[in-house]
């Protein structure tokens, strides 16, 4: 028998308890009164009660909701301004449609990137939970799934994917659809769905037939076909100018909305950034020249046949570069288990045991004490943030000795056990949060301002989801970040010369995304540093080839500005926004 989603499950319960029944005629009619309410048009969502205490909900985004479920027929492009919230929109749809029991398949399409994060914000903030496509071998054995547009377009992939019809279709970044001559768009077109869901901040790069196809995508023939578009609505070659606006307007509002910060009236608080630039001593910079010429040596001497040996022992190097610039106590405890699990000639075995001897003799680092202060300083709740567990556990023991209430949220910790370490920092239980990269994805930590980065990740799109972690629409207070950094690491060359030079520790959160595949694949911007410190021996030509590299990232940061500012004219023509309705 059909499940009935009644709106006030605690009367139903009570009367369950009282044994107060009604005869089947009245269970009938109450059915079938129930049925025909949720067919009806939606003046309210199912799904708020359930969603209070987990979500802060915006006007914006509850409009957006019943306008999909009310005028959509299933379809909608939602191109919101970044920072607005879309992804908290599409999952209010989402949990709606599937409480309401017209959705029970979902497909989720996004930047290899995002498939995690999705994940941790669907399940998080909507109870809803989702394979992503690595666990995946049987597509139609999975209700619900997350993969990239890269790995579904693949023909092994596709063959399943097409052969299911999907109840939703969502596809994040959905302006990577935007040419029709690309394997991508001729693989999404395959779908079949019921109901569809785009999301995109910027659905033009620079011509209006690419919003065109973008649409063409979502809803087929919605637009009519291309000429009969350029014909109606393209005044030059370019399609640049418009015609028949109020035509066009009509046509749009039909199957997208747009709101921008202005039209929404909220309020984003200020980043106030501050960077500490901790001076080395002689023997620190001696031990991390000895370090990085004994991680060239191994990288320089892996066996080139083994490839997958080799992915396995570049990651192990990387790692240990990365730990060098966060913390020495983690360097020395990571290059103990690579000597243990590695067998290393006589010479690097030497190496590595007179490196780690110097660091044994070396006295606290630096970094560590100026942390310290740090969090004195502040005197308020405090999240920091770092890579490595060993650092993480090494600040904690520090931090106490000090007198400081403090706990940790890592990888590997269940939702209960995150949710319990933030609510105590929330009610000043504790005074200080310690997170690592792969514990906080989806975490929504707002309730802080003051964040602190013990180290920098290189690539900058990790920078930006730390900063999204507590810098989001609801932030009350002007949010503080600060830096640590020790001068002449690799991490300080980025910050000075690449994270300073773009802005980024100002950019909107979401915008990074789009620069850095204009430039590297977006899940290896720190492999492609990496191999640079691995190639260039010399300093001078290892810091050449990441200035190049930089050089590119301003200019597809430049490129992205551009697209923005057009999308952002183009579209202020037309009335979009579901707050003005």
């Amino acid at each position: 028998m059909t499940k009935i989603n009644y709106y006030d499950s605690k009367s139903i319960l009570g009367k369950l308890k009282e044994g107060k029944f009604q005869n089947p005629k009245y269970f009938s009619l109450n059915y079938l009164a129930n049925m025909l309410l949720l067919k009806g048009k939606r003046e309210d969502l199912m799904i708020i009660e359930d969603l209070k205490g987990k979500i802060t909900l915006f006007p914006h985004q509850v409009k957006t909701a019943l306008i999909y479920l009310n005028e959509m027929n299933g379809r909608m492009l939602i191109a919101d301004e970044v920072g607005l919230g879309k992804t908290i929109e599409a999952g209010m749809i989402m949990k709606e449609l599937i409480a309401r029991e017209e959705v029970k398949t979902v497909l989720i399409l996004c930047p290899a990137s995002l498939t995690l994060q999705w994940q941790e914000e669907m399940r998080d903030k909507f109870r809803l939970h989702f394979e992503v496509n690595k666990s995946v071998h049987n597509w139609a054995k999975c209700d619900k799934i997350i993969a990239s547009i890269d790995t579904a377009k693949s023909p092994k992939h596709m063959q399943q994917i097409e052969a299911i019809q999907w109840d939703l279709l969502l596809i994040d970044e959905a302006h990577k659809l935007k040419n029709k001559k690309t394997k991508a768009y001729k693989a999404m077109a395959k779908i079949r769905a019921q109901n569809r869901l785009f999301l995109t901040a910027t659905p033009m790069q620079n011509s209006l037939i690419e919003l065109y196809n973008v649409i063409d995508l979502l809803d087929p023939g919605s637009l009519g076909t291309l000429s009969e578009f350029k014909r109606s609505y393209i005044a030059d070659n370019k399609g640049l100018e418009i015609m028949n606006q109020e035509s066009l307007n009509h046509k749009l509002k039909s199957i997208m909305k747009r709101d921008t910060r202005k039209d929404t009236g909220l309020d984003f608080t200020k980043r106030n950034v501050y960077t500490t630039l901790i001076e080395a001593t002689n023997e620190e910079n001696t031990l991390a020249d000895l370090a990085i010429d004994f991680i060239q040596g191994q990288y320089q001497g892996m066996d080139e046949k083994k490839s997958q040996l080799k992915g396995v022992g570049t990651l192990q190097l990387m790692s240990l570069t990365r730990m060098l610039c966060s913390c020495r106590h983690a360097f020395a405890n990571s290059l103990r288990r690579y000597v243990k699990k590695n067998e290393l000639e006589l010479g690097n075995q030497e190496k590595a045991k007179q490196i780690l001897e110097i660091n044994d003799k070396l006295p606290e680092n630096n970094k560590f004490t100026t942390a310290i202060e740090l969090v004195k300083k502040i005197n308020e709740k405090v999240i920091i943030f770092t890579q490595f567990l060993d650092t993480q556990l090494a600040l904690m023991d520090r931090l106490e000795k000090e007198g400081f209430k403090v706990d940790i949220i890592k990888g590997g910790m269940s939702t209960g056990e995150k949710s319990y370490s933030i609510k105590k920092l929330k009610r000043g239980k504790i005074d200080v949060l310690i997170c690592t990269e792969s514990g906080s994805e989806g975490l929504n930590l707002q309730f802080c301002h003051n964040l602190i980065n013990y180290d920098l990740p290189w690539n900058p799109m990790r920078v930006e989801q730390r900063i999204g972690r507590i810098h989001r629409i609801g932030q009350e207070f002007d949010v503080n970040i600060y830096n640590l950094s020790v001068k002449g690491t690799i991490e300080e060359y980025i910050l000075q010369r690449l994270y300073k030079k773009v802005d980024l520790f100002h950019m909107a959160i979401g915008e990074m995304a789009d620069i850095i595949t204009k430039v590297v694949d977006e899940t290896s911007f720190e492999k492609t540093v990496f191999e640079m410190l691995m190639e260039n021996r010399k300093k001078i030509d290892f810091k050449k080839k990441l200035d190049e590299l930089f050089k590119k990232v301003k200019e597809s940061k430049k490129f992205q500005e551009d697209v923005k500012a057009f999308d952002d004219k183009t579209l202020s023509l037309f009335d979009l926004s579901v707050v003005k309705k």
